[in-house]
């Protein structure tokens, strides 16, 4: 019963095994730690989503580094990565992975993967600085417009998070949670969606309600027409972590996006549709 008044918009905290090798790196006097394998030209990034590390995409990880250059790290206060005590909307978050990977020097084009949550962050990325990015891969993302049509819609508690449960969190969640609605004003205000490969992959259940399962999948499928090369995937019977419930689903998509991608930044090479 609990889960079912967790909502997923914006908590998305799972179980998943340890992704390994780790490492860590000082960042303007902060401990961070990250995972980088594989090789490819375009660099594929996952971002997480609310209170989730880099363990969250063990289940694709390893199999995407077989094909790409594949990149995952935990933001301040989750897993082995030191709070910065600074503020948490999704302008910050895509500026501070933007720094991290500089000081990694790890360069694009970026295939931005975003779950839950991180899906806006990677919208914002894409919209700041789409010279840097290949293509888009958003997983069950929470669409940053999606809370204020949930209320207009359904008016009850699914909309938000439980007062009780907030105060639960750790202070980089809160401060997370508190900036989304910051971060849902920053997407609005960015240049428009590149027109990129993007692919939106969406669960198809949960233990929410059926109104409010039928507007999260409506605007999966909005989501999609962020770009004229967007392409909707429905995972059937996989719920919110589709990653974990169906990883070559998410795997198939990143592939997809990786070849079609090429060639507009390698011209030498027109490897085409899967």
């Amino acid at each position: 019963m609990l889960r079912r008044t967790i909502p997923i918009l914006f908590l998305s905290l799972s179980g998943c095994a340890t992704l390994s090798p780790k490492s860590e790196t000082e960042l303007r006097g902060r401990r961070t730690a990250y995972a980088l394998a594989g090789e490819g030209t375009i660099t594929v990034v996952f971002e997480s989503g609310l209170g989730d590390g880099m363990d969250s995409w063990e289940p694709v990880f390893d199999s995407v580094s077989t094909f790409a250059t594949t990149f995952a790290y935990d933001r301040p206060g989750y897993g082995r990565t030191k709070d910065d005590g600074g503020p948490r909307t999704g302008r910050d978050i895509v500026e501070n992975l933007r720094g991290l990977l500089t000081h990694l020097e790890i360069s694009p084009p970026f295939l931005l993967v975003g779950h839950s949550s991180g899906g806006m962050y990677m919208e914002l990325f894409a919209r700041l600085h789409p010279d840097e990015v290949a293509g888009v891969v958003l997983v069950d993302a929470r669409h940053p417009e999606f809370t204020q049509r949930c209320e207009q819609r359904l008016n009850n508690h699914e909309c938000s998070v439980p007062g009780l449960l907030k105060l639960l969190m750790s202070s980089p969640m809160k401060r997370e949670l508190d900036g989304a609605a910051a971060t849902t004003d920053q997407i609005g205000a960015a240049p428009p969606f590149p027109d990129i490969e993007l692919v939106v992959v969406s669960r198809s259940e949960g233990n929410e309600s059926t109104e409010f399962l039928e507007l999260w999948m409506e605007m999966q499928a909005e989501y999609a027409t962020l770009s004229r090369r967007g392409r909707l995937v429905v995972s059937e019977g996989s719920g919110h972590y589709v990653h974990r419930d169906d990883p070559q689903a998410v795997i198939k998509a990143i592939r997809r996006v990786i070849l079609r991608a090429r060639g507009g930044f390698d011209p030498g090479r027109r490897d085409g549709a899967p």
